[in-house]
């Protein structure tokens, strides 16, 4: 498997499309009472700033807490968090990965941070959840299911824009290094064309013949740079699909079954449960609202 290894050098304009950048949500104000004390999959990085009490998150790689005055940065995936009764913060929560599935900057078990080191990335976080509310009034952590003109969307990207360049930054101050992957060129190819819409209805049969190469010469290609043959990584990534519909959308079972491909929604249930350890109710029941 190839690991990413410290991007040092310019990089083709190209390999930057590879690049995913999202905003979830960014909102200034106190933390809901349920978040006191929570155990979730997140499928986004959290940026948050204590504004006033504690937080604390943990996972599989270790803990992080913060205080007035200070950051707190924790990666995607399975965790913990506790929050004080007064706790109120500046979150930003975003994804910013490569569609391989990496993290332009891996946090693994998160990071802490003096506000007072990045003072820039305080005044575009406060600058971008004022434009959020003013964009999207009342959307608070619940973004992705808003609605909204053409001109609040590009305002909105803009300001996250401009956060991302002052996060890179302090990231970077801190001596975490964006990554990158050197990859075959059919393998970029095939990444490509395994991330368009309707991906996850591509076969790996279909994806062989459309590069030109056979089934076994795509899939050693793939386990040697990602570490998993085609299979695999179209299951990640449908996997990963499943949780963010389940989690931050309206669509039901149903719905998403079929946007993904399954014949039914029972088998999809019974996919998601084998993959993931619990049912599409269950993820969703326990799929609250984040900070």
């Amino acid at each position: 498997m190839t690991t990413p290894t410290p991007l040092e050098t310019w990089v083709p304009r190209q390999r930057w499309d590879f690049l995913r950048a999202e905003l979830r949500w960014a909102y200034r104000g106190s933390t809901y009472p349920y978040h006191s004390e929570r155990r979730a999959y997140v499928p986004h990085t959290s940026a948050w700033l204590i504004l006033q009490g504690a937080a604390k998150v943990r996972t599989a790689a270790g803990q992080v807490s913060a205080g007035v005055g200070h950051w707190l940065m924790a990666p995607p995936g399975e965790r913990w968090q506790q929050t004080s009764e007064d706790c109120k913060i500046l979150s930003v929560c975003f994804v910013w990965q490569w569609i391989f599935g990496y993290e332009l900057f891996p946090l693994q078990a998160g990071l802490k941070l003096a506000a007072a080191d990045a003072p820039l990335l305080k005044s575009a976080g406060l600058r971008l959840a004022k434009t959020q509310e003013n964009s999207f009034p009342g959307s608070r952590n619940d973004l992705p299911r808003q609605t909204g003109a053409i001109g609040a969307h590009l305002k909105l990207q803009t300001d996250f824009n401009a956060w991302l360049a002052h996060y890179a930054t302090a990231m970077m101050r801190q001596g975490i290094r964006p990554c990158l992957m050197t990859l075959n060129p059919r393998v970029e190819e095939a990444l490509q064309m395994l991330d368009r819409p309707g991906r996850n209805l591509l076969r790996p049969a279909e994806l062989s013949k459309k590069l030109g190469v056979s089934q076994s010469q795509m899939n050693r290609l793939f386990s040697r740079q990602l570490g998993m043959t085609v299979h695999e990584y179209c299951r990640r990534q449908k996997l990963a699909l499943a949780r963010m519909h389940l989690s931050g959308s309206e669509l039901s079972v149903k719905e998403i079954a079929f946007r993904l491909g399954f014949i039914s929604p029972q088998h999809f249930s019974r996919w998601f449960r084998q993959h993931s350890g619990t049912s599409p109710t269950q993820m969703r029941q326990s799929g609250v609202p984040m900070i």
